[in-house]
């Protein structure tokens, strides 16, 4: 995803890698409010126990979303500040309307049922699992699938657009 505006501040893989030595949620709101703007990305902070913010940054503007107790969705792509080609964000709202559909669906989202929602193709043309294909002059598709269970402090990965593809798990 891209911005038209200068990406002129601290880039956002470094701000990513503050996020992992904060003590707390609100040490992760401080750093990421003193980090400011003049990036374009999406991050998602949680904690096993205090909860989590969704923070989007296009440009010289940013957006924060504090995550209330219920499951959350969100595409890897900016939801609440406008940015990138129209087709970009068309896909990431469909694939965001099919991730809160299935969420919607269950009681409990564990783990399995996380990945199982990630690894989602049901969408004839906006498959959250999505195969590299064409769009707006680039080859877009999905990278990779990442599910986490905080109080675990699990993380499964899997690469690529394969949903029948194995998850490696990492234990951190």
């Amino acid at each position: 995803m891209g911005a038209a505006t200068r990406q002129g501040g601290v880039p956002i893989h470094i701000v990513l890698r503050e996020m992992m030595e904060v003590e707390n949620m609100a040490h992760a709101r401080r750093r990421m409010d003193d980090a400011g703007t003049g990036r374009s990305g999406h991050l998602l902070i949680g904690s096993a126990d205090e909860g989590g913010f969704s923070q989007e940054f296009v440009g010289d503007q940013t957006s924060r979303t504090e995550l209330a107790q219920k499951p959350f969705a969100h595409t890897n792509h900016c939801l609440q500040l406008a940015a990138g080609e129209e087709e970009v964000r068309d896909n990431s709202q469909a694939r965001l309307s099919t991730a809160e559909k299935l969420v919607g669906r269950v009681d409990i989202a564990d783990l399995d049922t996380v990945k199982r929602i990630l690894s989602d193709e049901s969408h004839p043309t906006h498959r959250i699992c999505r195969p590299y294909r064409p769009q707006s002059g680039l080859t877009i598709g999905t990278v990779c699938t990442v599910a986490m269970d905080l109080r675990e402090r699990r993380l499964d990965v899997r690469s690529g657009p394969h949903a029948d593809a194995a998850f490696d798990t990492c234990r951190l």
